[in-house]
């Protein structure tokens, strides 16, 4: 997906099916009489974009604008990712140097863009941004949300984390959880103070990514053995009491 900065916010413009950037790193000789073998030096880098894209047609920015852009010789601040929110960005100024209308469906236009990079190519890994909700074993939304608690909050592998009386509850049992090797996922906030989170995914994070945080309802779950293994210790339901056999 590219986006293009319109009055200071950037606003995705186009998916292109097939972006290519290509790079370019000159190089200068400075060869002398002191060998025969040539040597050379770094020069200048630039770099172009192909890209066959979709575009849809918003008031914010849409193909005329692309166009008159193009006639008016208009540098473009740009970025482009895989993904909607964060992942490997690129980014940087471009001048367009073609622009080939194919086809166009109601609001949807299908066009090739090229253009010339103007000054530095940035490239950075950001977290993926994401939004999750509370879900049982088949990605299907928690019974009783909004306000699904107490619950039982599970890891991807169906192992159990531990017990959630709110939704702060949750983001701390998952965040904190052993097997998030390398802290891949984070959830960062509630969205709805219910069932909804902000999740942060690393870009090199094990992919499908997560679309749900895997739960049960009620306070059944908080099972361990003591420290003789010989007795279970639980929750009674309102989550504030650890029940264990009378001695």
């Amino acid at each position: 997906m590219a986006s293009i900065e319109v009055n200071g916010e950037m606003i995705p413009v186009c998916y292109a099916t097939d972006c290519q950037i290509s790079q370019t790193f000159d190089t200068r000789e400075i060869s002398g009489p002191q060998s025969r073998w040539r040597d050379y030096i770094p020069d200048y880098m630039g770099y172009t974009i192909d890209m066959p894209v979709l575009l849809v047609y918003t008031e914010a920015y849409n193909f005329l604008d692309f166009q008159k852009a193009g006639q008016s010789g208009t540098r473009l601040k740009w970025a482009a990712s895989a993904f909607e929110n964060g992942g490997i960005v690129h980014s940087g100024e471009i001048l367009l140097t073609s622009l080939n209308l194919t086809s166009q469906m109601r609001d949807v236009v299908k066009f090739d863009v090229s253009a010339i990079g103007c000054g530095e190519l940035k490239t950075e890994a950001k977290p993926i941004q994401k939004v999750v909700y509370l879900s049982d074993f088949s990605k299907k939304m928690l019974v009783g949300c909004p306000n699904p608690y107490p619950l039982s909050v599970f890891w991807y592998d169906f192992t159990l984390i531990g017990p959630a009386t709110n939704p702060d509850d949750v983001i701390q049992i998952f965040n904190d959880y052993s097997a998030n090797h390398g802290n891949y996922y984070r959830l960062i906030s509630s969205v709805d103070g219910g069932c909804y989170f902000n999740m942060e995914i690393e870009y090199n994070a094990p992919q499908p990514f997560p679309i749900t945080v895997f739960a049960q309802q009620g306070a059944s779950f908080a099972i361990s053995s003591d420290q003789t293994l010989d007795n279970v210790i639980s929750m009674d339901q309102d989550m504030d009491n650890v029940l264990t056999p009378i001695a």
